[in-house]
């Protein structure tokens, strides 16, 4: 069977995500973000994850919280738990504490654990739920799928909280 030329890709998609990576990582940004527009606009997860990244930081392109959360809610549609986590980082740092919350449980539902010592952080602060702050910290220091770095707050926080020396944000 024939392909016509529109059909025709000359990486597939995965290749061209790490390919940009490979760009981003050598300073050339503004390549990099050609090739995760296309991956972007063709449905790649990957790339629209990375495609807000360079959007919201402004690496190789203007910076553009607007299109960076778009990008982000798109990947996250699709079932991307660290683009769900990085709408949270973004409305957490405009102390849009509710809509953060909501997509910090949204990661979390898609599997990203690491995004349950955010909403521990909300609850001890904003929020001012100190069970659901408690219970969430044990659970991160149970769980086996964060990383190193958010065990170790962990830890910190729930001593910090236990002591009542917890000084939120």
């Amino acid at each position: 069977m024939k392909r016509t030329r529109k059909q025709r890709e000359p990486w597939p998609l995965d290749s061209l995500v790490v390919r940009a990576d490979e760009l981003a990582d050598e300073g050339k940004n503004r390549e990099a973000v050609q090739l995760l527009w296309k991956a972007a606009r063709a449905g790649n997860l990957s790339a629209q994850l990375n495609l807000g990244f360079h959007l919201a930081t402004g690496r190789g392109v203007r910076r553009s919280r607007d299109k960076a959360l778009y990008w982000y809610k798109r990947a996250a549609g699709g079932g991307h738990a660290a683009a769900a986590a990085n709408v949270g980082f973004i409305y957490r740092d405009e102390r849009r504490s509710r809509l953060a919350l909501r997509w910090f449980e949204k990661a979390i539902a898609l599997g990203d654990e690491d995004a349950m010592l955010e909403v521990a952080k909300l609850c001890l602060g904003v929020l001012a739920d100190t069970k659901k702050a408690k219970r969430l910290l044990s659970r991160v220091l149970a769980s086996k799928k964060v990383t190193l770095a958010t065990q170790e707050e962990a830890v910190r926080l729930k001593r910090e909280f236990l002591q009542g020396d917890y000084q939120a944000d």
